[in-house]
């Protein structure tokens, strides 16, 4: 639905923030691809938490 209805730098900088996986540390945003974004369970583990995180009660 993104792909289709967003322009492709949206999608990369909203999944950006979301969660930074720690292989992409320190890498330009504009240098990921697709590929780079493709979460998986078991990475969420090693994903960066947001610093502006915060707890909906």
């Amino acid at each position: 639905w993104l792909i289709k209805n967003y322009d492709y730098d949206l999608i990369k900088f909203l999944q950006w923030t979301c969660a930074t996986p720690m292989k992409l540390i320190g890498k330009q945003l504009t240098i990921i691809d697709e590929q780079d974004m493709i979460c998986l369970e078991n990475d969420y583990s090693q994903c960066q938490p947001s610093q502006n995180s915060s707890i909906i009660k």
